[in-house]
């Protein structure tokens, strides 16, 4: 079986490095390429 994509979700908080780190080491080892996605939640748009 041949992946396409793989969703690596990382998160917040102190070990955001390491996480990064281990995706970086699941892409090598797939010999594939890695696409980071950065999002940030607008507080003054959320709906409650």
């Amino acid at each position: 079986m041949q992946y396409k994509k793989i969703f690596f979700p990382i998160g917040a908080g102190d070990d955001v490095k390491e996480r990064i780190r281990g995706a970086l080491l699941v892409a090598k080892h797939f010999k594939s390429h890695i696409e980071i996605l950065a999002c940030q939640l607008d507080q003054a748009s959320f709906i409650i």
